[in-house]
């Protein structure tokens, strides 16, 4: 299929693909992941009428064994009878959508996010899963939290040969300037977690915070204890006692209040 996608470019600089990562919930079973990915690459070519290819990356024996993710080639051409024929709406330029009524390329990216964020939330509910994702950035939501970013192949490798990283570093900076912010405002942490599930742990809010911000111990400590003692939250269920051992246990389950 990529042959022909190459065969029908005039320029050798021509792109002859388009390609989409998906991070796919870890709580997913390894079916409910190639459905939820199905269903989106059988979306694009319903939308674009295009030919579509996926895999499935399981994470790096040394990574996040959570960092579970797809990536979606779709052809830029139109798959049509005798092959490969114009471009589709997709790789048109802004001017030329307007002029012929059409959403321009960033509607059409915000749409597919939404029709990702869907799929994936109705994977997570026939599996049983409360956890659910959102698409929307921090910005749209009202968040101050600076996001992560994804990073590349390369920047990773060199990571875990010790070796300096721009973006790494660029990573940790930002991660203070989380735990500054949370410890300030711990109801942006809530509002984060909670958009994932409605009842959470103490474990929930300990993974987001080590997700946001840095390894300084004290810091996450302080943030922590910042977080717990949110009014935004909310205890439903206290230490729970095993009536048989007698052993207590610190996990109880919390909601944020709106």
């Amino acid at each position: 299929m990529w042959n022909a996608a190459e065969l029908a470019e005039k320029r050798k600089a021509a792109r002859v693909a388009r390609e989409f990562e998906l991070a796919l919930p870890h709580e997913l079973s390894p079916e409910g992941r190639i459905e939820a990915v199905r269903v989106f690459a059988a979306e694009l070519c319903e939308r674009y009428g295009t030919a579509v290819d996926f895999a499935i990356h399981a994470p790096h024996v040394a990574g996040d064994i959570r960092n579970v993710h797809a990536h979606v080639m779709m052809t830029t051409r139109v798959l049509e009878d005798t092959g490969l024929g114009e471009k589709t709406v997709f790789e048109r330029e802004n001017k030329w959508l307007l002029a012929n009524g059409l959403p321009l390329s960033q509607i059409q990216l915000r749409d597919l996010r939404q029709s990702w964020e869907t799929i994936a939330n109705a994977q997570l509910a026939r599996e049983g899963h409360d956890i659910r994702i959102d698409h929307r950035s921090h910005v749209e939501r009202g968040l101050e939290i600076i996001p992560t970013e994804h990073v590349g192949v390369q920047a990773t490798q060199m990571q875990r040969q010790g070796l300096p990283v721009d973006q790494v570093a660029m990573d940790d900076a930002s991660a203070k300037l989380n735990g500054e912010h949370i410890l300030e405002h711990p109801e942006d942490l809530l509002t984060l977690v909670s958009g994932e599930k409605s009842v959470f742990g103490r474990h929930d809010i300990a993974r987001a915070l080590h997700r946001y911000i840095s390894s300084d111990v004290r810091l996450f400590q302080n943030a922590f204890a910042a977080v717990m003692a949110s009014p935004a939250l909310v205890m439903l269920q206290g230490e729970q006692v095993d009536p048989l051992t007698g052993e207590v246990s610190p996990e109880g389950s919390v909601a944020k209040v709106d």
